[in-house]
């Protein structure tokens, strides 16, 4: 297994969701006591959907040795003060020893996981499979063309785990997805299904209405199922969470987008039953 030493400390303080609030103001001290209080005890209830790994794939020994680097260590960009850190042995041992990163025709990061990231054993560590995934599938994802496509996307994923996380008032599940968010992202950038945007608008129009309507009443449901909310901040709480309905709303402006934020709704969300 692979020595996780060189991602920085700050990677493993996950234990609470990214906030984006830009248009209101969360009560700081009640959000970090429902954290630390009960975090643990609702996120116990939460279990990740099963993944079928439908892709039949055989892991053959291949040569990946072009792809080592010859520097003494490595480092991956993740963000502002946000960096991925590798020694030389490391970095060249993970290219060996994942092959998956490399397939031709690349296999969505859970299967990918599935598959051969065992290795990758805890959440954090895991979260750092799905960035060196985002990172390898990104080098094929180079057209500038892609720039609009990823920002977007990017937005509408975070939408809608900023929505779940604000319902569930937190949890470490928003902030390991939020990590795994770039994984996702470029698996759905090489995949053409973005770019075929033929439906009848009609069509569109209709079915983002219902799908906008259908997060509205997960809203107004899981807000009124919280008991950890008092009945005269529920009111308050719904119109917070809606801002990101209606920043997703915003967000989604033809069929692909739509279908898109949809597959990736059901495929990570469904487990919220209300």
């Amino acid at each position: 297994m692979i020595g996780f030493t060189y991602v920085e400390a700050k990677n493993s303080i996950i234990d609470f969701i990214s906030i984006r609030s830009k248009n209101f103001k969360v009560k700081a001290l009640q959000f970090i006591f429902i954290i630390i209080a009960f975090g643990c005890q609702r996120q116990g209830k939460l279990q990740l959907p099963e993944i079928e790994v439908n892709e039949i794939v055989s892991l053959k020994e291949v040569n990946n040795s072009r792809f080592h680097i010859k520097e003494d260590s490595f480092q991956i960009e993740l963000g502002v003060f946000d960096t991925l850190r590798f020694r030389k042995q490391e970095f060249n041992q993970l290219i060996d020893e994942h092959p998956e990163f490399f397939f031709n025709e690349p296999i969505n990061p859970d299967s990918a996981y599935i598959l051969n990231g065992k290795d990758f054993d805890s959440e954090v560590e895991q979260d750092t499979y799905y960035q060196v995934y985002a990172y390898f599938l990104r080098k094929k994802n180079m057209s500038k063309k892609l720039k609009i496509e990823r920002e977007k996307l990017t937005k509408i994923y975070n939408a809608i785990n900023d929505i779940y996380g604000y319902i569930q008032q937190g949890g470490t599940f928003f902030g390991h997805h939020d990590r795994r968010m770039p994984a996702y992202v470029e698996y759905a950038l090489y995949s053409p299904f973005i770019f075929q945007r033929n439906a009848q608008k009609a069509y569109f129009f209709k079915e983002k209405q219902d799908y906008i309507g259908s997060l509205l009443v997960s809203v107004d449901k899981g807000v009124n199922l919280d008991d950890w909310t008092l009945e005269s901040e529920k009111p308050t709480r719904k119109k917070e969470i809606i801002i990101f309905v209606n920043e997703l709303d915003s967000l989604i402006t033809d069929i692909q987008y739509l279908k898109e934020a949809q597959r990736f709704h059901n495929s990570h969300y469904s487990v919220f039953k209300y």
